[in-house]
């Protein structure tokens, strides 16, 4: 069972959806902005957080980001497969970088050429050494003590990361299909 954590109803799986199905996995959403509860870890054996409008340093004004970082602790004590679409910043938190790292400007759904270094994040997804895909973000990760830069662009020198064998967190939009864009 794949789990992936929805922060705006407008923003969902999109491709992950397509290969998830092919490959036989059930998808199941927990919408954190509508109030729904986090699961046991024990339900699921993959985790993917969404991307969404807030940032990570926004406990205040979306008080549910506190709940989802001790829900995605949960996860990787667990040794659950996690992934993090853009609020990856969830992830590197919880990894130990508490800082916001703030860009000189807020990206509205552009396309940028993300430059990768070994072509992944091995056991969770697979991209081109060079690709062009969608950001919007307006803060950057650090990468977390342990981890290894799998990728970045010119408008942000830490794209994606990996952690161990089982986390991987990304600064843009893998699932973005053409349909999603029309």
């Amino acid at each position: 069972m794949i789990r992936y954590l929805q922060h705006v109803p407008f923003e969902g799986l999109g491709g992950i959806d397509v290969w998830a199905k092919a490959n036989g996995h059930q998808t199941r959403a927990i919408k954190v902005y509508a109030g729904e509860p986090f699961h046991s870890a024990e339900e699921f054996d993959w985790l993917i957080a969404l991307g969404g409008p807030m940032n990570v340093c926004q406990e205040a004004a979306f008080p549910f980001l506190k709940g989802e970082k001790l829900f995605i602790e949960r996860a990787l004590r667990a040794g659950k497969m996690v992934q993090g679409i853009v609020l990856s910043q969830l992830i590197a938190d919880v990894l130990g970088c508490k800082s916001c790292q703030k860009r000189p400007r807020r990206d509205r759904l552009v396309s940028r050429r993300v430059n990768s270094g070994s072509g992944g994040c091995e056991n969770l997804f697979r991209f081109a050494r060079a690709f062009t895909t969608f950001h919007w973000h307006g803060e950057m990760f650090e990468i977390p003590t342990g981890a290894q830069r799998m990728a970045h662009s010119a408008a942000c020198q830490n794209q994606a990361f990996v952690y161990g064998e089982n986390v991987c967190g990304v600064q843009f939009h893998p699932e973005v299909t053409k349909e999603i864009c029309v």
